[in-house]
């Protein structure tokens, strides 16, 4: 099923998805915003289908399956930091549990989209009745 089969128009399935974007961007965790910024709504201009990348940089897959317990050695300097606090040359990372945040923006969603689609809906009907009265 395309966006075309569900939506009257493009522009309509991407407020769909632009709403979509919206609530996973406000509850993904944030720590530089990289993740965050690289949630995206792409609509194709061949066929009009909408795609919402949920996870455009890496760590978001890191995030929503989390991690094993694994080593980290430097590569590029002499000791491991995030800024603040030195590590030293070699890490053992205890793993990260999983966070798959975008349930939590689905939820959030789905009243807004469901409020999108019974405008349309209404919108729809108004249609049909204009033009059954001009016939």
């Amino acid at each position: 099923m395309s966006a075309a089969d569900v939506f009257e128009t493009a522009s309509q399935a991407g407020a769909a998805a632009e709403i979509l974007r919206k609530a996973v961007a406000d509850v993904v965790p944030v720590v530089s915003g990289q993740l965050r910024d690289s949630i995206r709504v792409e609509q194709s201009e061949a066929d009009g289908n909408v795609r919402l990348e949920v996870f455009g940089a890496l760590q978001g897959r890191f995030l929503i399956t989390g991690t094993r317990p694994h080593s980290i050695d430097a590569v590029n300097a002499r000791v491991l930091t995030d800024g603040t606090t030195f590590f030293g040359p070699h890490v053992n990372h205890p793993g990260t549990s999983p966070n798959d945040f975008r349930d939590a923006a689905l939820q959030t969603a789905i009243p807004a989209v469901r409020a999108l689609g019974a405008e349309m809906v209404r919108v729809a009907a108004q249609n049909i009745k204009r033009r059954v009265k001009n016939v």
